[in-house]
């Protein structure tokens, strides 16, 4: 009798490097994502060699083809250049990637089924035996049968939501001030005017700071505009703690901070960020400083991103939820880290070729052992990237003396 397909939750890096796995050892997995299509995410990440190594034999390329194929590199005089690549503060072996196309690679030969939204999960005994099957309704009016689906859909997961009590299911808002801004600029504009300000050399990536304030440019792509001729993706992040109240009645909350937006307010951009900008890109090399101009800046596609944890469910519960239910859960559905202080994609993708292991070895009860090894990691990783990103604006004693 054939494997019926295992579902899974949600086509991001978890559920992507799961089902990719899985298809490796000839087992048949579906994904249901939410959004109706694929998402563009086009921005550079941060990959550890021991996250991407292991999958190069099951994505059936070497690691120069790998990285031809997804990593972020631009020719700057006659050399071609690993953008971002070197040691990280732990000393691995690291590289940057295009998610986009990482995903790209990723979903090829799977079976990913677009605008299922999971809305609610029903779950039952099975007749004359001790195993419990769920029900999943989709938004789309679509209804799953199952009794073994995983749970990978990011740090808003709904099936998290649906299944684990608070703390667990709710998400943590650090209190980080956090924009983002993207812009695509013909080569020969980056070459004059940002690659000889020092952008193109030292792994792509000039960051100043000031006092608890970074402002840190990087390369997210190169490729080809409308035109056919080649265009450079860049980005920017600035980040500073958020700064409290004012002692006025009533008191004046911090004008950037907003952890309670909504998603579509992400876009909506306070005045002010831009006067905190142009100080910091003062610092900058001047060719690079005259790029971010407050005129040049409100032509960036800007989103305000807000710092996301979540508290890992206790052992017991997540296998106790496994043998009732039938879900288990990976990635940031489970134990979320902020964008900026974590490596989130990193331990996203470590589930996913674990667990297809565990599964290819044992099939559903090797979820529980899995859930063992991986348990502690996932928790410390969460306490890390916290105390990462307070390190990260950590003012220098030499630097003290108020914010921006």
């Amino acid at each position: 009798m054939p494997q019926p397909p295992i579902p899974i939750i949600g086509a991001g890096l978890a559920g992507l490097t799961l089902s990719r796995c899985l298809l490796h050892h000839a087992i048949p997995s579906i994904i249901y994502e939410k959004a109706p299509k694929k998402a563009s995410n086009n921005y550079a990440i941060t990959l550890n060699r021991s996250t991407y190594q292991p999958l190069l034999s099951i994505l059936k390329i070497d690691e120069a083809d790998f990285k031809q194929r997804v990593g972020v590199g631009v020719a700057v005089d006659d050399a071609e250049r690993e953008i971002g690549g070197g040691a990280d503060s732990m000393g691995t072996t690291t590289v940057r990637v295009n998610r986009a196309k990482l995903e790209e690679v990723l979903r090829e030969g799977l079976d990913i089924r677009w605008n299922f939204s999971l809305q609610s999960i029903d779950t039952t005994p099975t007749a004359g035996t001790a195993k419990t099957e769920s029900r999943l309704h989709f938004a789309n009016g679509e209804e799953l049968q199952t009794a073994f689906f995983i749970g990978a859909d990011g740090v808003h997961s709904q099936l998290r939501n649906l299944f684990l009590p608070p703390p667990a299911s709710t998400v943590q808002v650090l209190p980080y001030v956090v924009y983002n801004g993207k812009r695509r600029v013909d080569r020969s504009v980056f070459d004059t005017e940002y690659a000889t300000a020092g952008l193109g050399g030292g792994g792509g990536i000039v960051q100043v700071k000031h006092k608890d304030a970074l402002f840190r440019i990087s390369l997210d792509s190169l490729g080809r505009g409308d035109g056919g001729g080649e265009v450079v993706g860049i980005s920017w992040t600035y980040s500073r703690p958020a700064h409290p109240s004012s002692s006025s009645s009533p008191p004046d909350p911090d004008p950037l901070f907003r952890p309670n937006r909504s998603l579509a307010s992400a876009l909506e951009i306070p005045e002010p960020l831009f006067a905190e900008l142009v100080t910091m890109s003062t610092l900058l090399p001047p060719l690079l400083s005259a790029r971010f101009t407050t005129d040049i800046l409100k032509k960036d596609r800007i989103l305000h991103w807000l710092m996301r944890t979540t508290a890992t469910a206790s052992l017991p519960v997540l296998q106790r939820l496994m043998k009732e239910t039938g879900a288990c859960m990976v990635g940031d559905a489970i134990h979320a880290q902020p964008i900026l202080g974590g490596k989130g994609a990193n331990a996203a993708m470590e589930d996913g070729v674990s667990l297809a292991e565990a599964i290819a070895a044992k099939g559903r009860a090797g979820v529980e052992g899995w859930y063992e090894e991986r348990f502690e990691g996932w928790r410390r990783g969460v306490e890390e990237s916290k105390g990462v990103i307070g390190e990260m604006h950590r003012v220098e004693a030499r630097q003290a003396g108020g914010n921006l």
